[in-house]
């Protein structure tokens, strides 16, 4: 099998793995560690697992961000053995040299991302495991990162440090402790907010104090970024911090993110790893399931304006009606169309005699309607746009969505009498 192919079929069997689950009449996404770090859109994301090679991207950015093994001084080592941790996972080990000093830069191994993925961001997240070996040998040693942009590693035996080189001179840096035994798998993560100055460092989802810091918010430095370097993201060595030593230890499922993540989120992925499934976040009831209770919620939460980052499903840093889209259409949600009231995976004529025999069609009372009785549109009414919103969204009498052919019909002449018919009939009942 080719490399190219064989990239293609581990990001197809990662994204198919809650669509099986959907398909197979299950409504609740079961989901492992990757899957809720998957769920946060990274950018990259790269378990590690193949041990030589190409080192495949599972993040936004895919074969873009495919990285690159390099170096003899590595070995492939079993990762983080937790409930939530994919079966067999395997995580990159840095070796020191043989007479057990730290590895020279020159002679350095680890994972190169040929592709900036740091450069001219206002906000950024890295994450990931790691398993330090000999932790007084890591001095300067970089995690991962990218030199002259964001880097993150060791700066001393057990101080953690973030550095940022900005835009046209100056730096923005922290320290904190990582006061952990050696040969200890921890999940870490480093959280940067530009437009408040934010600045989290994370051990197995609790935030740790930073001992140093003189993070501020880039408007008041005058920068527009944390860096542009132009240089790899690398993973290991790779000359982070400029150092002359690479770091010693194990590393896994590591990944970025061009966005800002919440202390909530950093937890839910750890605790993901710890329990082995995880609810879908979009089970805003706490249901156990993705429903209709659902979608009456998010509905009720663009209809009111909230902000929440909860309520944004597309993640796309904004709350409307996209995200309704997003809930009832994508496979890893709900899986159906725009129109389907009873929820039974297709729209068709039953639901628009569900919807109309509710009554609610242009009733004149405020916010009464919700997905069963004629809600669409995230409006909280039931009206011509939420006809035109099923309709424009193409699943009319298309069958199951799992079975649907990828056409968008003009509606059928049986479609305007049916829901002339129903109009009619709502007539005469008010009459």
């Amino acid at each position: 099998m080719s490399l190219s192919l064989r990239n293609c079929c581990t990001r197809f069997w990662i994204g198919s793995v809650a669509t099986a689950l959907l398909l197979s009449g299950q409504s609740v996404l079961k989901a492992d560690y990757r899957a809720a770090v998957l769920a946060d859109g990274p950018i990259g994301y790269w378990t590690l697992d193949e041990g030589d090679g190409i080192a495949t991207n599972l993040g936004t950015l895919g074969d873009e961000a495919d990285g690159e093994y390099f170096g003899d001084d590595r070995e492939v080592d079993a990762g983080p053995d937790l409930p939530g941790m994919s079966p067999g996972n395997q995580a990159m080990r840095l070796t020191l040299e043989t007479n057990d000093e730290a590895t020279l830069i020159d002679d350095a191994s680890g994972v190169t991302v040929e592709t900036p993925i740091l450069d001219d961001l206002q906000a950024f997240t890295l994450s990931g495991w790691i398993n330090p070996l000999e932790a007084d040998l890591s001095n300067r040693a970089g995690l991962f990162g990218q030199d002259n942009a964001i880097e993150f590693g060791f700066i001393g035996p057990n101080n953690i440090h973030f550095w940022a080189e900005l835009p046209e001179g100056g730096s923005v840096n922290s320290n904190a402790l990582y006061d952990y035994d050696n040969d200890e798998w921890h999940h870490i993560a480093l959280t940067g907010d530009g437009e408040t100055g934010d600045l989290f460092f994370y051990v197995d989802g609790e935030e740790i104090d930073w001992d140093d810091t003189n993070s501020v918010p880039l408007e008041e430095l005058e920068k527009d970024s944390y860096g542009i370097s132009g240089l790899p993201f690398q993973i290991g060595g790779g000359a982070i911090f400029g150092a002359d030593r690479q770091y010693a230890g194990g590393l896994d499922e590591i990944a970025a993110f061009d966005k800002y993540l919440t202390e909530e989120q950093i937890q839910a992925h750890y605790q993901a790893a710890l329990e082995g499934t995880v609810g879908d976040p979009c089970d805003f009831d706490g249901s156990g399931s993705l429903d209709v209770g659902d979608i009456n919620l998010l509905s009720a939460a663009i209809a009111g304006g909230e902000t929440d980052a909860k309520w944004d499903v597309n993640k796309d840093g904004a709350v409307n009606v996209g995200d309704l889209d997003s809930l009832v259409t994508d496979s890893s949600k709900l899986n159906t169309y725009i129109g389907d009231a009873n929820l039974n995976s297709e729209f068709n004529s039953g639901d628009l005699v569900v919807v109309f025999s509710a009554g609610e069609y242009e009733d004149g009372v405020a916010g009464n309607s919700t997905w069963g009785t004629g809600d669409w549109n995230a409006d909280l009414e039931f009206g011509s746009g939420d006809l035109v919103a099923a309709f424009t969204d193409g699943g009319y009498e298309q069958g199951p969505k799992a079975a649907a052919v990828a056409v968008v019909p003009e509606p059928s002449s049986f479609v305007l009498l049916t829901i002339a018919g129903l109009l009619i009939l709502r007539r005469r009942r008010v009459s």
